[in-house]
């Protein structure tokens, strides 16, 4: 073999060693793509009833120290009572550390963390349960909107988990005007209960403290209740005119300043009775 031919074969190999290099580093710096989700089953529920809802999903980070997860949901649809975890689902305490913030309605946070977790493939992370609160048929879509492990944000989970189909029925047909619970409750600055007419009526409301003292009425401050259709649109002067025949909210927006922690009573009037309901302050 003469000195050109020796060039050659080195030159060959070492082109090989290059390429194949190249090939690897581009290899190994290409973003792997995550095979952790976070997802719930599309789900129909019916107005009024509680039903638990699992949310699924794949973490392999091991170990877990520590997780995160905010959700985003429509609270005028439906109500997240609580959040529980189970020793066989990757949240493992039964009763994690819970926090909603309502401070939007439509677009309500709710975010769930413990220090007690484990991998899991295709598991139950936890478990909602669900109280679906319209009269008509609607749609709550679940987004998440963060996802943090051992202090690390995981981005590429965020985005929309699931939807959540509330089934309307009739308002308590069995009466004829009805008062619905409030939500939230409790609550600190705003509350919302619905409403049914069977007949025209003119309304009255009233707030009674614990003692069974009134407090406030749409009499003497109409101004802490606002009262909508069904439909969102607000009602001018609700206290001075015959509501028709339908189904209303009222907001309940009690002044901050003279209005305690506590149990009271929102009772209403019309034509066919009287109606009440208890709920709770906190500050």
């Amino acid at each position: 073999m003469n000195y050109l031919e020796f060039e050659k074969i080195v030159i060959k190999t070492l082109l090989k060693i290059l390429i194949f290099d190249l090939l690897l580093f581009c290899c190994l710096s290409l973003p792997l793509k995550s095979e952790d989700e976070v997802y719930l089953r599309d789900t129909t529920i019916e107005r009024g009833t509680n039903y638990i809802i699992p949310i699924y999903g794949t973490i392999n980070i091991s170990p877990i120290e520590n997780i995160i997860l905010e959700f985003e949901y429509d609270a005028r649809i439906i109500n997240i009572n609580s959040v529980a975890g189970d020793p066989n689902f990757i949240i493992k305490p039964k009763s994690p550390s819970v926090q909603h913030q309502l401070r939007e309605m439509n677009n309500a946070i709710l975010i769930v963390s413990s220090n007690e977790a484990q991998a899991k493939n295709n598991g139950v992370i936890c478990h909602f349960e669900v109280e679906g609160l319209v009269f008509s048929d609607s749609i709550a879509d679940i987004f998440l909107n963060r996802v943090i492990i051992n202090g690390i944000e995981r981005a590429e989970l965020k985005g929309k988990i699931g939807t959540i189909k509330v089934r309307g029925q009739s308002f308590l047909p069995n009466f004829p005007d009805n008062l619905g619970l409030n939500y939230p409750n409790p609550f600190s600055n705003e509350t919302r209960l619905e409403f049914n007419l069977e007949n025209s009526s003119p309304i009255s409301f009233f707030i009674f403290n614990s003692g069974g003292k009134e407090i406030y009425s749409s009499r003497n401050t109409p101004e802490i209740f606002d009262v909508f259709s069904y439909s969102g649109d607000l009602i001018v002067e609700p206290f001075e005119k015959t509501l028709s025949r339908g189904k209303y909210y009222v907001l309940f927006r009690p002044p901050t300043y003279d209005f305690a922690s506590g149990v009271y009573f929102f009772g209403m009037k019309t034509d066919k009775g009287y109606y009440n309901r208890s709920f709770s302050v906190i500050k």
